[in-house]
């Protein structure tokens, strides 16, 4: 079942989808992405719902900031210590340059297709 849904914030909005067990959250409106804040109150949200399996689709994002960063981690940590995570789904290059450079890349998985990152989040 699709469960489609946003969650907006100023100029800025996460838009929701639920395909299954997994939460898929795409990231709209302005770049760079500098507060984390609304993306951490989301997934606390949905980790409150029981949903901690998060594709953060990043396609129209074409920079994030050191702050963003420091989100995606707390995210990260969160859904890791309810069982769950956090995969990232069609990086534009400056923001894959900056996931690879900081190392980030090792610790949270990237994928450039939906159906392959929806898989790789078992139920």
């Amino acid at each position: 079942m699709n469960n489609e849904s946003g969650r907006g914030h100023g100029n800025r909005m996460l838009k929701r989808e639920d395909a299954g067990s997994v939460t898929v959250l795409t990231e709209t409106g302005e770049s760079p992405l500098s507060d984390a804040a609304p993306l951490k109150e989301t997934c606390h949200a949905l980790v409150e719902e029981g949903r901690n399996r998060i594709v953060l689709n990043l396609e129209n994002v074409s920079l994030v900031t050191s702050m963003y960063l420091g989100g995606l981690i707390s995210v990260m940590k969160t859904l890791r210590d309810d069982g769950g995570a956090l995969k990232l789904l069609h990086l534009q290059p400056a923001v894959s340059s900056v996931l690879h450079l900081t190392r980030l890349s090792r610790i949270i998985e990237i994928f450039n297709d939906r159906e392959t990152a929806l898989k790789s989040s078992p139920p």
